[in-house]
């Protein structure tokens, strides 16, 4: 373990390109968190999704529910890679989670540039992601509210 610290403090490029593909892939489970814990803490939402009732199931379409296949499942590549679409339906992907995932990684990364590897950078990663997913949960609870209320309003989608 003490040679990867050193490796990492000796070479911060390599601290930088580790920490921003990892940032892609907590990316990625951010945008798993921001569906699936709604979902998972409404009984009424619980019941109709059964698939979601938990967090250790594969990622699936949201229009046909077929499973994402690996390749389809990369950070931010796979959404490019089916031009936003789903590849068993044809139905629409929402372009929100490429640009989470892409948002999770650039930060990540600058974290590690401006912190080097410290624990002050994994603390500071770990706010970050807790950020991204708390605001995307937020967003979603906020534009569910006003759709039920009075339709939709300017800005949401």
């Amino acid at each position: 373990m003490h040679s990867i610290a050193m490796a990492m403090s000796l070479h911060p490029g390599m601290w930088i390109c580790y920490a921003t593909l990892y940032g892609l892939i907590i990316g990625s489970f951010c945008n798993v968190l921001i569906y699936r814990l709604p979902i998972m803490s409404d009984p009424e939402r619980r019941s109709a999704n059964p698939r979601h009732r938990n967090l250790t199931r594969r990622s699936a379409c949201p229009a046909c529910g077929n499973p994402i296949r690996w390749r389809h499942n990369i950070p931010v590549f796979g959404w490019f890679l089916l031009s936003g679409h789903c590849h068993d339906c044809g139905e629409p992907i929402s372009g929100r989670y490429p640009a989470i995932e892409f948002l999770s990684g650039l930060g990540t990364g600058l974290i590690a540039w401006l912190c080097g590897f410290t624990w002050i950078a994994g603390t500071a990663m770990l706010a970050f992601w807790a950020c991204i997913t708390a605001t995307g949960i937020f967003y979603d609870t906020v534009n569910r509210y006003f759709a039920f209320l009075n339709g939709r309003p300017a800005g949401f989608d």
